[in-house]
């Protein structure tokens, strides 16, 4: 009897340590270690784990560094798996509180809640610089089944990334940011996103910025997502206007 118990506890005790191990290992992780093991992984297996290996921003970045060499395999993904995929590249990028604090300020100026320029220049300070490739194939693509929400977010997320990549404080790199892309609204409420390209040197950060701007045109361009909130309070239109500037006028 007695035989029989210490084998039985020799079995749960195993168990336990087999399933700790697999709870606290990916804790410990660096993102090499992340890179390591999702390497031949199937794209599809990386993304149905994706919440697991991007534990972290670091981590995330490494995930979405690896995808971003699996441009083709992406394109043919379901929208739920580029959901997944677009939402990774938000948690790694955006600092969601700063993000809703715009909803308490005003595009034009800073006279009440938060200065948006404030917000931006802090959100632009805490974003990584990372391989946005897997992030913009999918704005490129049909957003049939893909959120307003997850386009908008991570249209921001690959524009401040690529503005980073072009060094200096965070302030001209806000400023920077909203003279590259140029938000237009006509006066029967329909708009236009554009890329200009102005003071831009890095090939990257331009293909990148110029899938943004498609995206957003095609966001603004379909009345049921242009009037969608992205956030409590928080309108595409002021997202959009965060990284532009505002919205300019045209009769």
């Amino acid at each position: 009897m007695k035989r029989l118990f210490y084998i039985l506890f020799g079995i749960f005790f195993l168990c336990f340590f087999i399933g700790c191990q697999a709870f606290v290992t990916p804790m410990f992780q660096t993102s090499r270690d992340v890179s390591s093991q999702i390497a031949d992984l199937s794209t599809k297996d990386i993304v149905a784990n994706i919440d697991r290996f991007a534990g972290s921003p670091e981590k995330t970045v490494a995930v979405l560094n690896e995808l971003g060499e699996r441009q083709e395999e992406i394109k043919s993904l379901l929208p739920s798996e580029k959901s997944a995929i677009l939402k990774a590249g938000v948690s790694a990028t955006i600092p969601m509180k700063e993000i809703s604090a715009i909803a308490d300020s005003t595009m034009n100026s800073g006279e009440s809640g938060t200065d948006p320029n404030k917000v931006l220049e802090s959100v632009l300070s805490s974003v990584p610089e990372m391989d946005t490739k897997a992030l913009e194939v999918i704005l490129e693509s049909d957003f049939e089944g893909i959120t307003t929400q997850d386009i908008v977010l991570s249209s921001v997320a690959v524009a401040m990334s690529a503005v980073k990549k072009e060094g200096g404080d965070t302030n001209q790199l806000a400023e920077k940011l909203k003279g590259a892309i140029t938000y237009t609204e006509d006066a029967d409420g329909s708009g236009s996103v554009s890329f200009t390209g102005d003071g831009f040197t890095d090939a990257s950060s331009k293909e990148a910025l110029n899938a943004v701007a498609g995206a957003l045109d095609k966001v603004v361009k379909d009345p049921q997502r242009k009037n969608e909130e992205i956030l409590p309070g928080v309108s595409v239109d002021t997202l959009i206007g965060m990284i532009s500037g505002g919205a300019n006028e045209k009769n």
